[in-house]
């Protein structure tokens, strides 16, 4: 449903919130974790750098860490920060914002769609994200993200 960039963000951030507070997890570890590059993990989390919600630790043990209370960020406020034009929400036919006066034949029930992932991501926060993470890849992990 949303762009590749911010499924990996909301499952980073679902690995970051489980670790506790103030503990750096490195590229790598996310990256097995979820079973891609730690380049994609690298790209895709530097667009949430601004937000102020992670912060990215340099050097030798660097990687990444939660700055904000997970409980007082809501999933649409993530969704909304990666995808400030609402690509996800678009015309399915015209790939573009569907004006009322030309509405395409999906308008009205994408409408409702829309308005109901809306409300559902406004009622979830980063703290639940965790559900969202997959089991480890990693051959040596016991699927605890210490373990990776």
């Amino acid at each position: 449903m949303f762009p590749a960039t911010t499924e990996v963000c909301l499952r980073a951030l679902g690995i970051l919130t489980t670790t506790p507070r103030g503990e750096i997890v490195s590229g790598s570890r996310i990256a097995d974790r979820l079973g891609i590059s730690r380049t994609t993990v690298t790209k895709s989390l530097e667009k949430l750098l601004d937000s102020g919600w992670i912060e990215a630790v340099r050097g030798r043990r660097g990687g990444w860490r939660l700055c904000a209370d997970p409980t007082s960020v809501s999933i649409r406020q993530v969704v909304d920060h990666m995808e400030p034009e609402g690509h996800w929400k678009m015309c399915l036919e015209e790939g573009r914002p569907c004006p009322e006066e030309e509405a395409c034949a999906f308008h009205d029930a994408w409408a409702v769609f829309v308005r109901e992932v809306e409300n559902i991501l406004d009622s979830k926060t980063m703290a639940d994200l965790d559900g969202f993470v997959p089991p480890c890849f990693h051959p040596r992990c016991d699927h605890n993200i210490n373990a990776c």
